[in-house]
């Protein structure tokens, strides 16, 4: 081993070193030549550019076994094949030089073995398949099939409903429409027999039905704006103020005035409704919200009472200017202030709840009417003006079934300060 080493320099030192060609090809399938070095080389492919590395000179002298190993060659060759490759690396290193490296075998590059395909023979015949693969074909045919005739019936079950659906909605459609326009005719016969008796809780329920199979029914007339404004008047009627502003409210000049009030108010009046006959006026003292008043001829422990209202519709139908105008009007109860610089009681009413009165014999019912004949006329024409400002023809104008409605007075009720 020693004598090996020692051979090896002397003939480095003694023999000069000889130019080695290569020659390698790309993957690219570029052919890439030049001389091996002392060491190692990356050299990029001209054509690509990627790298393939080289191997450096062999600096290893020739040894004596040179013609032992090529009179063994026809061994070798015959045991590598017929790989030319492998041969010329094997003449390649019996001549001192580094293998040459071609193709796939250059590093740096990994290419994919090509497929190796599989035939049969021609004459060969399939294989026979096995019992648990003809039940599971069996068996798929037959899921296929269930779906193919799932997806048939299906379709057909959800086009029936469906068509179903559309005709119960059009019977039932219809069938509404068809009572609607009856309760519209029963109800309102019932409401005003009822509102004429003084019956004002049921006149109320049954106009808000009538005015229900209205609004179903999407008639807009006069007739059935006059069965609006009676539902409207019933409403107000059944939810009067029954006791009066001087027994439900405290003392406003007790210790404990503010808290009562309070207490009083949402105990006796909250959402109770009035009806009035006053003069409307433009409210100074909050000129901001366009408001109007109505002075009331009742004093609450010394105050002037007062009511207050911002309606949010019919604002034609008030005076304009600074005048003043007769006015007879039903609102629902909001608050009552007790105001600490004022000597007023002010009742503040909802201005989406304001109406104008249409209907006299409504007020004989609630005892509103006025026995002196002077009076009586003048309050039949302020309603003739209100309902011309409400778009009805005249007074006489009377619903469906009105004209069967009896009139009983007998049942009178006290209505509003």
């Amino acid at each position: 081993m020693a004598g090996w080493f020692s051979q090896s320099s002397k003939s480095a030192q003694s023999v000069p070193p000889v130019a080695v060609p290569f020659e390698i090809a790309c993957g690219c399938g570029n052919t890439i030549t030049g001389e091996r070095s002392a060491s190692h080389q990356f050299i990029p492919c001209v054509q690509c550019g990627q790298k393939v590395f080289v191997l450096p000179a062999n600096v290893y002298p020739p040894v004596a076994t040179t013609k032992t190993l090529s009179k063994a060659q026809p061994v070798s060759s015959q045991n590598s094949g017929d790989d030319p490759e492998l041969n010329e690396a094997l003449m390649a290193s019996t001549a001192g030089e580094a293998p040459i490296v071609k193709g796939a075998k250059a590093i740096g590059r990994k290419v994919k073995p090509p497929p190796v395909p599989i035939t049969l023979p021609q004459d060969a015949a399939p294989p026979e398949p096995s019992a648990v693969e003809k039940l599971i074909a069996s068996w798929g045919k037959r899921l296929h099939q269930l779906k193919s005739s799932w997806r048939i019936w299906h379709s057909i079950v959800s086009a029936t409903a469906l068509v179903l659906v559309l005709t119960g909605l059009v019977l039932w459609r219809q069938s509404a429409i068809a009572s609607a326009k009856l309760r519209v005719d029963v109800a309102t016969e019932a409401g005003i027999k009822a509102l004429k008796e003084g019956n004002f809780p049921e006149a109320n329920r049954q106009l808000t039905d009538a005015v229900t199979a209205l609004n179903l029914l999407g008639i807009q007339t006069d007739t059935s704006r006059m069965v609006r404004q009676y539902a409207a008047e019933a409403r107000a009627a059944a939810n009067l103020v029954e006791i009066p502003f001087e027994e439900g409210l405290p003392d406003l000049r007790g210790p404990q005035f503010s808290r009562e009030l309070k207490d009083s108010v949402r105990r006796n009046y909250a959402g109770k409704w009035l009806i009035f006959d006053s003069y409307a006026e433009r409210d100074r003292s909050e000129p901001e919200t366009n408001g109007w008043r109505f002075d009331l001829p009742l004093q609450v422990a010394g105050r002037k009472t007062i009511v207050l209202l911002n309606p949010d519709r019919m604002r034609s139908s008030f005076p304009s200017g600074d005048e003043s105008q007769r006015m007879i009007v039903a609102g629902q109860i909001q608050e009552i202030e007790v105001p600490a610089d004022r000597p007023e009681l002010r009742i503040r009413l909802r201005g989406d709840t304001f109406s104008l009165w249409a209907h006299e014999e409504v007020l004989q019912t609630l005892g509103l009417d006025s026995i002196d004949p002077d009076l009586k006329k003048e309050t039949a024409e302020i309603l003739e003006r209100q309902m011309a400002a409400m778009g009805f023809k005249s007074t006489g104008q009377t619903p469906p079934g009105a004209d069967q409605a009896g009139e009983n007075n007998s049942g009178k009720k006290a209505s509003s300060p």
